[in-house]
């Protein structure tokens, strides 16, 4: 796992996925708002890192649509009929955290925390994310195997 964006404060572990992410400001009232696709950096189950081309108000509340790949298995199906192939994105309210400048561009780096989820979303995120560290462990236990026996 690499090392997040930011210093580690966190209650859950992180980890590096690919995956979309679908910003937009949250206001009151609510009205429809702009947007943005962002870069993920990395998820875990009390928030996740994001990259994007403006910076954000630390404080501020935003309204995002996450799609990680291999996600929708991991939910529990509302129907028998329900299509666990197609990868549905899960909303969330997060807070800003932290905003950092990229050294090596234009980017701005947020680090954001779950204020409102779905306890549905939540359980599936930390089983989405185990089910991956738990692939990562084994493949390093294959990986020392095949070269404990070529030596």
């Amino acid at each position: 796992m690499r090392k997040s964006c930011f210093e580690e404060k966190r209650s859950f572990e992180r980890a590096s996925k690919q995956g979309v992410v679908d910003v937009s400001h949250l206001t009151y009232p609510l009205v429809e708002c702009r947007r943005v696709r962002v870069e993920l950096m990395d998820i875990g189950g009390g928030g996740l890192c994001v990259r994007m081309p403006q910076a954000v108000e630390v404080g501020t509340l935003l309204s995002l649509a996450v799609t990680l790949k291999g996600f929708s298995s991991h939910r529990r199906p509302s129907s028998r009929y329900e299509d666990s192939l197609r990868e549905i994105p899960f909303a969330a309210i997060v807070e800003v955290v932290r905003c950092k400048k990229v050294e090596d561009g234009g980017a701005w780096e947020l680090g954001m925390r779950f204020v409102d989820i779905q306890e549905e979303d939540h359980q599936a995120l930390l089983r989405y994310l185990l089910a991956g560290r738990e692939r990562l462990r084994k493949a390093k236990q294959e990986r020392r195997e095949m070269l404990r026996f070529e030596i």
